[in-house]
């Protein structure tokens, strides 16, 4: 009988980055168990099961509904694999609400045995991304009014909103900030840091277009938050310096957002996986990091020189430091190109390893 996978992802709803990880936990399973069954969730079942080609359960998996909690034990007591993957699990960085969510789902409702959960890299690493077809670029030259040519030298921005995150508080962010606006407050509004950020980061993709001399090609990687509203503020910002674009349609599937990524020339990264695509898809990448996280990925790719902290977009001429690295980065495009591949490549071999020994324990 073929082997029933629950696949567990954190927003396939509209985090690109989730997205990319259960590409790549998908594509994992396949290469081990062509015939495996896999089921996954989202409150986008036909889109979802069509990207993915797997069957999808219509539920919000952020659900807080003891009804749905109930319905999602039933399912993983259906299959015989459950594979968690996404942002949310088991961080504190941003809250701790979710570790304490995500312990009581693991271990009291599903009875999981501590010893049974194993950690491995992150999966958005695994997929090998195809050219771009002509079909997808000429779909999208149709769609955003580009010219022809604007894929053939194109440098990608995965930016993201930040000052508002406080390390290890209660509650997520989105749920406090729903809350303070239905009370008439908002901690965005007229927020010094909040005005001097995103003045920063207006500098830095003037600065990144005068450095590459490259189109720029905005991508919200959270098309639930703010990245959007974000993306389309820079692409103003960068005035006549060069042509830009804002992929803000959201219709395009992981594989496909994969391909264009790895079109281009270099990446400058907020969103992890922003970075995680193009790192994995051999493009160099400068990663301006929120959480350690993105840090420790850089320093295991070997990347630690173009990795920054985001508090330093907070300090004078960061934009010049950024423009600075991607001159260097692409000066030494080739060999950084060759360095990925290898190091992508350890990065693959970490979590099939990982997924092998999680099939030996059971």
């Amino acid at each position: 009988m073929a082997r029933r996978i629950l696949l567990m992802n954190s927003d396939l709803a509209a985090n690109r980055g989730d997205r990319a990880i259960a590409e790549g936990i998908v594509a994992l399973v396949r290469s081990r168990d062509p015939e495996a069954r896999i089921t996954g969730i989202s409150q986008y079942p036909e889109r979802d099961g069509r990207w993915y080609d797997i069957d999808v359960l219509d539920m919000d998996f952020q659900s807080l509904s003891p009804f749905a909690w109930l319905r999602l034990l039933r399912e993983a007591r259906r299959h015989d694999v459950v594979l968690w993957g996404g942002g949310e699990i088991l961080k504190d960085y941003t809250n701790k609400a979710a570790l304490w969510y995500w312990v009581v789902k693991m271990t009291m409702r599903w009875g999981v045995d501590a010893d049974r959960v194993l950690a491995a890299s992150d999966p958005a690493v695994l997929p090998r991304p195809e050219p771009m077809s002509q079909e997808l670029r000429a779909s999208l030259v149709a769609t955003y009014g580009l010219a022809d040519d604007f894929f053939d030298d194109v440098v990608c921005i995965g930016p993201r909103d930040w000052f508002h995150y406080k390390q290890s508080g209660l509650l997520p962010f989105k749920y406090r900030q729903a809350l303070l606006r239905r009370l008439g407050r908002d901690v965005t509004v007229g927020d010094e840091r909040h005005e001097a950020y995103l003045a920063s980061l207006r500098s830095t993709v003037r600065e990144v277009a005068q450095a590459s001399g490259s189109r720029l090609l905005f991508l919200p990687m959270h098309m639930g938050e703010a990245d959007t509203a974000l993306c389309h503020d820079l692409a103003a910002a960068v005035g006549d310096l060069t042509q830009t674009c804002v992929l803000d349609q959201d219709d395009l599937g992981p594989a496909e957002l994969r391909s264009v990524i790895s079109s281009a020339r270099a990446m400058v990264g907020f969103r992890l996986h922003s970075n995680i695509i193009a790192i994995s898809s051999g493009v160099p990448s400068i990663n301006v990091y929120y959480v350690d996280k993105g840090r420790v990925f850089f320093d295991q790719v070997g990347m630690s020189r173009y990795a920054l902290p985001i508090e330093d977009a907070l300090e004078d001429g960061f934009g010049a430091r950024v423009g600075g690295l991607l001159t260097t980065l692409l000066a030494e495009s080739d060999e950084v190109r060759a360095s990925l591949e290898e190091a992508t490549a350890a990065q693959r071999a970490s979590v099939a390893a990982a997924y092998d020994e999680a099939l030996r324990v059971l």
